[in-house]
């Protein structure tokens, strides 16, 4: 399979989108976020842990792996030697440094670069797995970046599966009304907390394509679950 020089630093360049579903059963509506690139998310994640606030949204330090921090600056040494080889000014960030090496490299007499380039950059099987390649930067940083997406307390969101009981404030009678909140045990605690929690996950039906999401409701009190309508309460 032939990699193109472009391809492969765009693959590492570009910002990915998903698409969200917040109705259960209208697929038609839907909202798109964008991502930082692969190679600025790295940069973030890299900075946040450190402490440095350069280029990052302001919030408490992320925990990384030394590996992470290792392929950054290995990332950073490889782009700075090519730099020099192809007397490509070193300044500005990461990305903004590859793309300069981009042009230069796919000039005569800087083949040899530009192969090394596109093979660290990507190895153009987006069909694999991270772990399955583990030696092209997209599929390391891909590897690094993986995270467990938890749950969401949705507070106020009522259940329609379920009723509790719940004492009616000026008359002192107990009513059964739809449940918004549950007790559960944690830490060797009894806490309350907000009966309904989502999950924003790739559709069961489409379980393959993580770009396409869908939001998934579940009830704590009752367990019910699945694709949930619910109702929000707020007091007036």
């Amino acid at each position: 399979m032939t990699v193109h020089l472009a391809d492969a630093v765009g693959e590492l360049l570009k910002a990915p989108s998903m698409r969200i579903h917040y109705l259960p059963g209208a697929p038609e509506r839907f909202y798109t976020v964008r991502a930082p690139s692969l190679l600025d998310q790295l940069a973030d994640a890299v900075a946040n842990s450190s402490g440095s606030h350069a280029h990052t949204v302001p919030g408490p330090r992320l925990p990384l792996s030394a590996e992470a921090i290792d392929a950054w600056y290995q990332i950073l040494t490889s782009l700075h030697t090519w730099a020099k080889d192809l007397g490509v000014d070193r300044g500005g960030s990461a990305a903004q440094l590859l793309r300069r090496l981009l042009v230069a490299a796919v000039r005569s007499g800087h083949e040899d670069t530009a192969r090394m380039i596109q093979k660290r950059c990507w190895c153009g099987r987006a069909e694999l797995m991270p772990s399955d390649c583990g030696r092209c930067w997209v599929h390391r940083i891909q590897g690094l970046l993986i995270t467990e997406v938890p749950d969401r307390e949705i507070r106020g969101a009522a259940c329609t599966h379920c009723r509790s009981e719940q004492v009616d404030p000026d008359t002192g009678t107990v009513v059964m009304v739809p449940t918004t909140t549950t007790v559960i045990e944690r830490d060797g605690e009894r806490l309350r907390v907000p009966a309904i929690i989502v999950r924003v996950s790739p559709a069961p039906w489409n379980a393959e394509d993580d770009t396409d999401l869908w939001v998934y409701r579940m009830c704590r009190a009752c367990g019910a679950e699945g694709w949930l309508d619910y109702t929000t309460e707020t007091a007036a």
